[in-house]
């Protein structure tokens, strides 16, 4: 939400247009289902950080932060949960990150990006 509602509005639509899937958006769902052969590859992506008050990005991007449904995921083979989160131009994890990524592999996730 950089460029404010209409520019992320503008984003998805011009990305939809291309062809190109999107993750994280409350309206895909807390996991993006992808056939990969005869597999399933779940994509939970989420974010920590927002930009502009609460509601607005609220509403568009997802923030559960590992806590979605474990039914969400019940029929995929891999789910690989793609977080935006922990501090820039940082070498290591902070512990905070340390036990969300654990939470994201015991409620199923197999890649953590």
């Amino acid at each position: 939400l950089d460029q404010g509602i209409v520019g992320f509005e503008e984003t998805v639509a011009a990305l939809d247009r291309l062809g190109i899937r999107t993750i994280g958006t409350v309206a895909g769902g807390p996991v993006r289902r992808h056939a990969a052969g005869s597999l399933t590859i779940g994509f939970a992506a989420f974010t920590f950080w927002r930009n502009t008050a609460a509601a607005p990005f609220e509403e568009r991007i997802s923030m559960c932060a590992a806590d979605w449904p474990r039914e969400a995921a019940s029929d995929i083979d891999l789910t690989c949960a793609v977080p935006h989160w922990d501090w820039e131009f940082r070498h290591f994890p902070r512990p905070a990150t340390l036990a969300v990524a654990r939470r994201l592999a015991d409620t199923g996730a197999g890649l953590i990006v």
